[in-house]
């Protein structure tokens, strides 16, 4: 019997060790999924531009999103998980963005704060064109992944839309009043 509970003991130290040896993330002070190793692919990647048409003073709200051709964000739909959801991505120089939801459709000063629970710090990369890759580390699969999408901006800068196979996502563009605290971009 003595054998069996030292088996049954190392077993469990054994799974709870590997679990977390094979994590690749962890949640930081701020509450906010991030690498241990980050290996950010598009991170101050050589040849980056900002696209002159991609507005890096306000914000771009999600309007519409399809998964699989199925309407999959409603934030108007009170039968909808994402009932009274707003999604928003913010850029910033030098390839980084924010991405982040919010309950409510009113945007406060307060919610452009980096450092609120699970934002998302992440990176984007274009040749100064019409093409922009944003980069994310998501929680994925228990052990945390690198998630890469791919969007097109519009010439007049007030649209980005992404198409996949899959995924169809609308943001607009959504102004922000220029006296709101600038936060610290320090990712």
């Amino acid at each position: 019997m003595g054998a069996l509970k030292f088996a049954l003991y190392f077993y469990v130290i054994f799974l709870f060790t590997s679990c977390n040896i094979f994590e690749r993330g962890y949640f930081d002070s701020n509450n906010q999924y991030r690498p241990k190793v980050p290996k950010f692919s598009l991170k101050d990647k050589p040849g980056y531009q900002t696209p002159t048409q991609l507005d890096t003073s306000n914000v771009y709200r999600l309007q519409k999103s399809f998964f699989r051709g199925k309407k999959s964000y409603s934030p108007k739909d009170p039968n909808s998980p994402t009932f009274g959801v707003s999604v928003f991505i913010k850029f910033y120089s030098k390839g980084r963005c924010l991405a982040f939801s919010k309950k409510g459709e009113k945007l406060e000063e307060a919610d452009l704060n980096p450092n609120n629970p699970f934002y998302s710090k992440d990176y984007f990369y274009s040749d100064g064109k019409n093409k922009i890759l944003i980069e994310s580390f998501i929680y994925g699969e228990g052990i945390g992944l690198y998630d890469e999408s791919e969007y097109i901006i519009n010439s007049r800068g007030d649209s980005l839309v992404m198409n996949t196979s899959t995924r169809n996502e609308v943001y607009v563009l959504e102004k922000i009043p220029k006296t709101w605290n600038k936060y610290k971009v320090d990712w």
